[in-house]
């Protein structure tokens, strides 16, 4: 059985630069007819740990609209610089207190 991260990371690769938003998750109509994936953003948090670029690059629906990066194909290599540099974009996570900043606060600053 596949996990929900790995649905979400297929339906970013196959739809490209069109990107997802969590509409496309909800039941009744499911981008890629498997349950539905309640929390996105969630999701995309886990890639995001998972060195996966993904951005916000817009709205649709009301909601973020999530695409990979240009090089996010795949994560980088274990050992690699920049899973472990602290400059890399996705070396450092930005937070409010205690929490992640959600798409929709990063989309503000």
């Amino acid at each position: 059985m596949r996990t929900q991260r790995d649905r979400v990371l297929t339906t970013l690769r196959r739809v490209g630069e069109r990107g997802i938003t969590a509409v496309d998750f909800i039941p009744s109509d499911v981008v890629d007819a498997g349950a539905p994936v309640l929390n996105l953003a969630g999701r995309i948090a886990d890639l995001k740990r998972a060195a996966y670029a993904i951005e916000v690059v817009g709205r649709r629906n009301r909601c973020a609209v999530y695409a990979l990066g240009q090089a996010a194909a795949a994560p980088p290599a274990v050992g690699s610089d920049s899973a472990h540099d602290p400059g890399a974009p996705l070396g450092v996570e930005r937070t409010v207190g205690a929490r992640p900043l959600s798409p929709y606060e990063m989309e503000a600053e």
